[in-house]
């Protein structure tokens, strides 16, 4: 039996305690108070409590960065540990310094501290020839003015330590570049103070890149890393930064797999990443794929229950294996089945017809999700669409091929817009 503990989660990924536990493991929680992905996303203490009856011991910790190496050290004295992991993109760097501090294996907090930080990853290729959009990092209007004519619109600009898409933007000339340094200071105000603070001053601007976007979860393997499944990723056609929708598996010919491949394990050896499974997301360009972003956790949102129902493997299984030094068994495709994530998020915001309730209902008999986290009720304000943390709500389907997937997807979000009385982000 292993000691096993998780700092933070995201709502799905409370199951991997149950999973854990399974495994025979003896299985501890530590929860912050100060800043937290279950906090942020309001997950229910209902929810939490449900998954907390698979623990062995919980623990909380009051600043997250300050205190979490100090309570590590006395979980460790009082029963040896044997990995320490979190899904939480927000709890990566002090989650990998507490393992570090009691001796238990990582990907050390500084190599993470340079994937988590855009600028600084993109500079590390940049300079190992690795393939990555041109890009500029800035902290003001004047020196954006200045690499926007280095760089030429269209744009992407977004934190350096960014998270769940905000303060990210597309940009396509110059005044909307003026725009965007006009709003920033009220969007920093709005957001959540901690947050805001993590993220920083720092922004990257880069080239846009042209095509379709991806991800892949990564197996880090000590160095041998392996390819655990690569998604298409649906873009809403209001606004490209968001996400509406991720389709298991990806369609990808085999050849353009084996680029994908060949792509991660030099990204991934020269940045060193060796323990861990991570969540990489990039665009295939006409030159092949091309890093948008590393997220030094596990695929977020459902998408771990479509992973399982297309390859019958728990993910969470896996990345309890991989933190232990286990060679995972892998799916490897052709896969006979698919599956894909739907996230709801209001184009412009509004208010909630009063029947809302019986409308989705109907929906979940029609549809029969694999899962779904769609919980309205009739007259509530619903907020417009900013970023992950805005969205309403997911259902995850199966179906048999990709494409069958991505029609299943539309058609949903026509339905739900109904239902909803709200003109959902949707995609071509």
């Amino acid at each position: 039996m292993a000691h096993v503990v998780f700092v933070d989660s995201g709502p799905a990924s409370l199951a991997a305690f149950e999973v854990a536990k399974d495994l025979g493991h003896h299985v501890t929680f530590v929860e912050p108070l100060d800043i937290s992905t279950l906090r942020l996303t309001a997950t229910s203490r209902d929810r939490v409590a449900a998954a907390l009856e698979h623990v062995d011991r919980t623990f909380t910790v009051d600043r997250l960065a300050e205190d979490l190496d100090g309570r590590m050290r006395l979980i460790h004295e009082e029963l040896p540990v044997d990995a320490v992991i979190t899904t939480s993109e927000l709890a990566v760097l002090p989650t990998a310094r507490a393992a570090e501090s009691i001796g238990v294996k990582t990907t050390p907090e500084h190599r993470l501290a340079r994937v988590v930080e855009k600028d600084l990853c993109r500079d590390l290729l940049v300079r190992a020839g690795i393939r990555s959009p041109r890009h500029a990092t800035v902290t003001d209007a004047g020196e954006a003015r200045t690499a926007a004519r280095e760089i030429g619109f269209p744009l992407v600009v977004k934190p350096s330590r960014g998270t769940a898409k905000e303060g990210a933007a597309i940009i396509r000339a110059q005044d909307g570049l003026d725009a965007y340094f006009d709003g920033r200071n009220a969007s920093r105000a709005a957001r959540d103070a901690t947050l805001d603070t993590l993220m920083g001053t720092r922004l990257v601007m880069e080239t846009y890149l042209e095509g379709v976007l991806y991800s892949a979860e990564i197996v880090a393997g000590g160095g041998d890393i392996r390819v655990m499944m690569i998604t298409r990723r649906e873009r809403a056609t209001h606004n490209e930064l968001f996400e509406v929708a991720a389709v298991m598996p990806s369609g990808l010919p085999q050849e353009r797999t084996a680029d994908v491949e060949d792509y991660m394990r030099a990204v991934f050896g020269e940045l060193r990443l060796t323990v861990g499974v991570y969540h990489v997301e990039f665009i295939m360009t006409a030159d092949g794929p091309t890093l948008v972003e590393i997220n030094p956790r596990m695929m977020g949102g459902m998408s771990p229950f479509v992973f399982r129902h297309v390859t019958g493997v728990d993910p969470f299984r896996v990345l309890v294996a991989e933190h232990l030094g286990e060679r995972p068994e892998l799916p490897g495709p052709p896969f006979d089945r698919a599956g894909i994530v739907v996230a709801f998020g209001s184009v412009e915001g509004g208010v909630l017809p009063a029947d809302v309730e019986r409308r989705v209902e109907a929906l979940v008999d029609e549809y029969r999700p694999l899962r779904h986290s769609l919980n309205v009720r009739g007259g509530d304000h619903v907020p417009r669409l900013t970023g992950n943390y805005s969205v309403l709500g997911y259902f995850c389907l199966g179906a048999r091929t990709t494409e069958e997937a991505r029609s299943l997807g539309r058609a949903l979000i026509s339905d739900m817009s109904d239902a909803l009385g709200q003109r959902l982000a949707t995609y071509d």
